[in-house]
């Protein structure tokens, strides 16, 4: 038996992620001296949250006694990401010709 449930949003915010990597060091160096982390936008936020949930039957039932928690899968998607490039050159420096790391936080609001 399987739950899946998808939560759409408009907008979201993209920030620096500030991970334990080479890059990740020099996001927080940018974002600690200019106190700075957005550095875009994203419409079209879709998140998947798939439910695993084990069914134990008693024999001669038909329905299950007991439901128990299985492994909870999350993933999603995103439409379009407006990215200002030009800001992170800036304040990257050395760092804007390697990879970048982003990191998207979301917050859900009920209406």
């Amino acid at each position: 038996m399987a739950s899946t449930n998808v939560y759409t949003g408009s907008n979201g915010v993209l920030t620096l992620a500030d991970e334990d990597t080479p890059e990740g060091k020099d996001a927080k160096t940018v974002v600690d001296f200019f106190q700075i982390q957005t550095v875009g936008r994203v419409s079209g936020v879709e998140i998947y949250v798939h439910t695993d949930l084990e069914e134990f039957h008693e024999i001669g039932r038909r329905h299950p006694t007991s439901l128990h928690p299985g492994n909870i899968h999350i993933s999603g998607k995103i439409t379009r990401a407006h990215i200002n490039g030009a800001l992170l050159f800036l304040l990257l420096g050395r760092g804007a010709r390697r990879s970048l790391t982003f990191s998207l936080s979301l917050t859900w609001l009920s209406p």
